[in-house]
């Protein structure tokens, strides 16, 4: 596949699709195999290579490098356009199109641009990325990548910034979680093996193996006599044993507490019996006779004297009755007098209904002109709240009319204004962006050398630092020569300190050869030497010659002094080399704080710029808000229309009002005339109310009502009397046989009792609740002391004595066998201190076999089925990554372009023998090998990148069809290169389109470049093609090319 054109419309930095065609296509219309694009850094190549890449994956992979930084970027934007072209016009449509020379491979995407204001175009998510043809970002020049793991120092973080960018990530992670399965594998080895050792110790205890038998055949014991102990099973534990013990202490602390009850029964029945009450017991039935006997007697006195106080309750009653009967009487008489005057009460009733006819309709007249007034009234309250409407419309009117010269005059002030806000808006605008611009430019330099602190806190010395602190390049240039050197003195120490210890060893060898042979020479007292037969003449003098000998020690001294030399040396060279790594820190530091506080400056600065800017922003829409209510007030008539249209609305309301004045003095005359009618009536109905009245409290009304019991006499109208009168002599007769029985009932009490016999019946009945006292006294406190025991009946047929002697012996034997109860319980008690230690020494048992069965299987099946995997998979990703290195098509493209005299063969070896895989990039000659990122230049790496990335671009294919991706864009790719590597890249780019049959599709801001591969690449010859972009975003359509070569 190769590209024929490429469209894009309102897209990046790309409007009108007329400005933003490029034609690949050669004159005989075949797409071209080396195309070049030319232009200035900012007029859009980036931009082009953008739009192809989302055009064809429907994503930018640039901006997921950094994804959340991006995110927060494009927030902070109030612009919601990211991808879109910013000034396009709504209307237009953002897409790119794409054509190839394979008929059914072309490809056209559209971005959506109706969006909310709070959203933005791009989503910087990689999950967007179109999956069928995410191949194409191999052909797309990933150079900085490449040229990132390249570069790294670490050959573990290069292996993971490779597998990042080009790797199988999910088969990365499998290796991690394996590497980290077999640590804690082995992890889990040491902890058991660990624990084992333990459980070694612990085994070692003597524990009784028969407790829990013990202990549950004891409590079944105890548990026949009521209690519920449970027994000991297999899941005790340690809060089993906390329950069990607290159990025994409540049951023992129970059992005691009855054993101490009974105990005080006992106690109490042996004070009861040694006392006097013990007469008691015998007496106890008699004195219960005597009692029965009493309360006879007390019972008849009563009674006695109950009807005596009966007799002057009856004695009140009759004069009650006496009383009514004569009432009675007075009622009858004047019941009499009623019946005689009958028509009286007619005469009454016709004067009181004709009273309430007539005030009746007094009542409703008074209504009905209350009613009017009520409505009159509402009418004026109306008419008067229109009126003070139209007085204050009017009266705004005359205002307005008053001040329009005034007005007229503040809308032009107000109109200059807002033109003098804007301006002032734009202005502090322009000066927040240019702050903010600027404390990001200082905030990029402080994160830079923050990097270089970090790097020198790792011990790592980047040439570039050199760029912010040329003042201590001395100090570099010492680093580095006292670092070159720390490893020579190093390996001398080392060294030094093996002779030093050989020397020992000799010295102590000597010494103890001397120690030898002084023995030897002291034993035998020789003079002459027996090491080397010279003659000393005494043993004196041969003892001396072998102690005053100057070699032994010697040679350690000078080794010694030779040691602390190198020591001195090395350590100096660590303080120095310390010293200046701290000066540089203390130097970036200072530099740091420095642009620090800058940073801080600018950060006040901007907020107070943003509080300004949105001051300015209030106070335009204010004055603005104030213009818009001028244009709404006027409708933008010029100051004598709308004075005119002023003073004929002023009329129209005076008009309006003084016609509400009339209707309003119209309705408050009818209303004085309506109220004075109503006050007459008012004075009407009191008259005829008072009339009512008094015929109501007329006496013959009165005791008619009492009477017949009726409360509205004037409304009977048929009178029948016979009932009323028939009642009151049945009242008058019954309170005649009410007297007739009192008397009956009073004379049958005077011949049965005596008056004066109730004082006597008095003394009586007090003596004899005296004596039922003290009998009731005997008896209680023997019943009470019986009662207290349960065992106890009261039974008038048995010896009281006996059977509370019987008790007793109840009572003794039931603490016998609570104490012998107590006894086997605390034995429980006993046993179950083992219970733990024997349950312990058991699962430590069970602990210690499962541990053998769980080493066995973690060290002989897990461990090495992990193993085992863990070498299948890292020999999976090394073939991945060797798969994608085209290690011979990488070292032909790197010799062709030839950038190290020396070095000239490149290999990768990735390492998986540590947990953490390392990849390494080797560089060799034919005598040795170099790892490139320490001796290579930043020219002879980007070479080496770039090649890696064309090998790699040549063998694309789509994975669909199977068929080779025939372009491969490269942008911008001779940064960092010297000439002898421009010419050599051009001659290679160059071989691909023609060997591989490839298209290339370049592009460059050097214009030298651009103009060399012109020579170098004709069009006459490779059907090339050259484009220039003559402004931002703008294709040049012309044949002759915009700029002046």
């Amino acid at each position: 596949m190769k590209i024929k054109k490429v469209e894009i419309q309102a897209f990046r930095a790309y409007d009108k699709v007329d400005d933003a065609t490029f034609d690949f296509t050669s004159d005989s219309g075949k797409a071209s195999n080396f195309v070049t694009l030319y232009a200035p850094n900012g007029f859009g190549k980036t931009s082009f290579y953008d739009a192809v890449e989302w055009g064809v994956t429907n994503n930018i992979s640039r901006f997921l490098r950094k994804k959340s930084e991006n995110k927060s970027a494009a927030r902070a934007e109030k612009n919601k356009y990211i991808w879109r072209h910013n000034n396009s016009d709504d209307d237009t449509p953002s897409f790119v199109k794409i054509s190839t020379d394979e008929v059914n491979n072309q490809f056209e995407r559209y971005l959506c641009h109706k969006i909310k204001s709070n959203q933005r175009d791009a989503k910087f998510d990689e999950k967007l990325t179109d999956k069928d043809n995410d191949y194409f970002l191999d052909v797309m020049l990933s150079q900085e990548e490449i040229a990132s793991f390249l570069k790294e120092d670490d050959s573990g973080l290069r292996y993971e910034k490779f597998i990042n960018a080009f790797g199988d990530k999910d088969l990365d992670k499998k290796y991690k979680k394996l590497t980290e399965l077999i640590s804690f594998n082995k992890l889990k080895i040491k902890e058991i093996s660990l624990r084992q050792g333990e459980l070694k110790e612990l085994l070692k205890d003597n524990v009784d193996k028969h407790i829990i038998s013990k202990i549950n055949h004891k409590i079944s014991d105890v548990n026949k006599f009521g209690l519920s102990i449970p027994n000991i099973q297999p899941n005790y534990n340690e809060q089993s044993d906390s329950n069990l013990k607290f159990e025994i202490i409540d049951v023992v602390n129970k059992i005691d507490s009855d054993l101490s009850n009974l105990e005080g029964i006992v106690s109490t029945i042996d004070e009861f019996l040694d006392s006097k009450n013990s007469e008691s017991l015998v007496e106890y039935e008699n004195d219960r006779n005597k009692l029965k006997s009493i309360d006879k007697e007390i019972e008849y006195n009563k009674i006695k004297i109950s009807n005596l106080d009966k007799l002057t309750i009856l004695e009140r009653k009759l004069e009650e009755f006496t009383l009514r009967h004569n009432t009675k009487a007075i009622n009858l008489s004047e019941f009499e007098y009623l019946e005689n005057n009958l028509t009286r009460l007619d005469d009454l009733r016709s004067s009181f209904l004709s009273k309430k006819d007539e005030l009746e309709k007094i009542n409703r007249t008074l209504i009905e002109d209350k009613e009017i007034e009520s409505n009159i009234n509402k009418l004026i309250k109306e008419d008067t709240r229109k009126k003070h409407i139209l007085n204050e419309n009017r009266n705004k009117l005359i205002t307005q009319l008053e001040s329009s010269k005034y007005i007229y005059k503040s809308h032009d002030i107000k109109t200059k204004l807002l033109e003098s806000q804007k301006k002032e808006y734009s202005k502090l605008r322009s000066e927040f962006e240019d702050v903010r611009k600027k404390e990001k430019e200082l905030l990029t330099v402080v994160e830079r050398w923050s990097y270089f602190y970090k790097k020198i806190e790792s011990n790592i010395f980047e040439d570039s630092l050199l760029e912010y602190l040329p003042n201590l390049s001395d100090s570099f240039i010492e680093i580095k020569k006292i670092r070159s050197e720390l490893p020579t003195l190093k390996t001398e120490l080392t060294i030094s300190n093996g002779k030093l210890q050989d020397s020992e060893v000799l010295d102590k060898s000597l010494n103890e050869l001397v120690d030898k042979a002084t023995e030897v020479i002291s034993k035998k007292s020789l003079h002459q030497c027996p090491l080397c037969s010279a003659e000393h003449g005494d043993i004196s003098s041969l003892l001396y010659a072998i102690k005053s000998n100057n070699l032994i020690g010697s040679i350690s001294k000078e080794l010694v002094e030779e040691n602390n030399e190198i020591y001195n040396k090395y350590v100096l060279a660590q303080e120095v080399l310390k010293g200046h790594v701290n000066e540089i820190k203390s130097s970036l530091n200072s530099l740091m704080e420095e642009r620090s506080n800058e940073i801080n400056s600018f950060k006040r600065l901007r907020i107070d710029l943003i509080n300004k800017v949105q001051d300015k922003e209030n106070k335009i829409k204010v004055t603005q808000s104030l213009i818009d209510g001028f244009r709404n007030e006027t409708q933008m008539k010029n100051i004598d229309d709308y004075e005119f249209a002023l003073n004929d609305d002023i009329d129209s309301l005076e008009l309006d009002i003084t016609s509400l004045n009339s209707k309003i003095k119209v309705n408050r005359d009818r209303v004085d005339s309506t109220i004075i009618k109503v006050e007459m009536g008012e004075v009407s109905k009191k008259l005829i109310e008072e009339q009512m009245d008094v015929l109501r409290n007329d006496s013959f009304i009165l005791s008619f009502s009492k009477f017949t019991g009726s409360k509205n006499p004037f409304t009977i109208q048929s009178l029948d009397l016979t009932e009323a009168k028939n009642k009151v002599s049945y009242e008058f007769e019954q309170s005649k046989s009410d007297i007739f029985k009192t008397e009956l009932v009073m004379s049958d009490i005077k011949v049965k009792y005596n008056e004066f016999d109730k004082e006597k019946s008095h003394e009586v009945v007090t003596l004899l609740e005296k004596q039922k006292n003290e009998v009731e006294s005997r008896v209680k406190v023997v019943k009470a002391f019986v009662d207290s025991f349960v065992e106890i009946k009261l039974d008038k047929n048995k010896d009281l004595t006996s059977e509370v002697l019987s008790a007793k012996a109840k009572y003794l034997s039931s603490i016998k066998d609570k104490k012998s109860l107590v006894f086997d319980i605390r034995t429980i008690g006993e046993y179950r201190e083992g219970v733990i230690p024997f349950l312990k020494h058991s699962e430590y048992l069970v602990e210690y076999n499962s541990n053998i069965e769980e080493l066995d299987l973690l060290n002989n099946i897990m461990g090495k089925e992990l193993d085992k995997e863990r070498k299948k998979i890292s020999s999976f990703i090394d073939r991945g990554i060797k798969s994608f290195f085209y290690q011979d098509l990488i070292n032909s493209f790197y010799q062709k372009i030839d950038p190290h005299p020396k070095y000239k063969d490149i290999s990768f070896k990735c390492d998986f023998s540590n947990d953490k895989p390392r990849l390494y990039v080797i560089v060799a000659s034919e005598e040795s090998k170099i790892v490139p990122t320490l001796y290579f230049s930043s020219a002879q790496l980007n070479v080496l990148s770039l090649s890696i990335f064309l090998a790699k671009a040549i063998n694309v294919k789509n994975p669909e069809t199977g068929k080779d991706v025939n372009t491969i864009f490269v942008d911008d790719p001779i940064q960092a290169m010297d000439s002898i590597n421009v010419l050599s890249v051009i001659d290679l780019l160059r071989s691909i389109t023609v060997n591989f049959d490839k298209q290339i599709i370049l592009s460059t801001h050097d214009e030298n470049f651009f103009q060399l591969i012109k020579k170098k690449v004709p069009e006459h010859i490779f059907a090339s093609k050259f484009i220039e972009l003559e402004s931002y975003g703008k294709v040049n359509r012309e044949d002759q090319s915009v700029y002046s070569w």
